[in-house]
């Protein structure tokens, strides 16, 4: 009985874990879109100022 309940406490934190985990990845993920997302708009700007100088 104590070996069971030792396993489910186990299985209970690495589930506690891998769900931490995920939502660290989906967060940092996130970041990464938005900082380039960003970026694509920053160059799209550059871009239009360079079209906007020269034409």
């Amino acid at each position: 009985m104590l070996a069971l309940k030792e396993n489910e406490r186990s299985n209970f934190l690495k589930k506690i874990l891998l769900s931490r985990i995920l939502k660290a990845r989906i967060y940092d993920n996130q970041k990464i879109n938005e900082a380039f997302s960003i970026r694509l708009r920053n160059f799209q700007d550059l871009y239009d100022m360079y079209e906007h100088n020269f034409n």
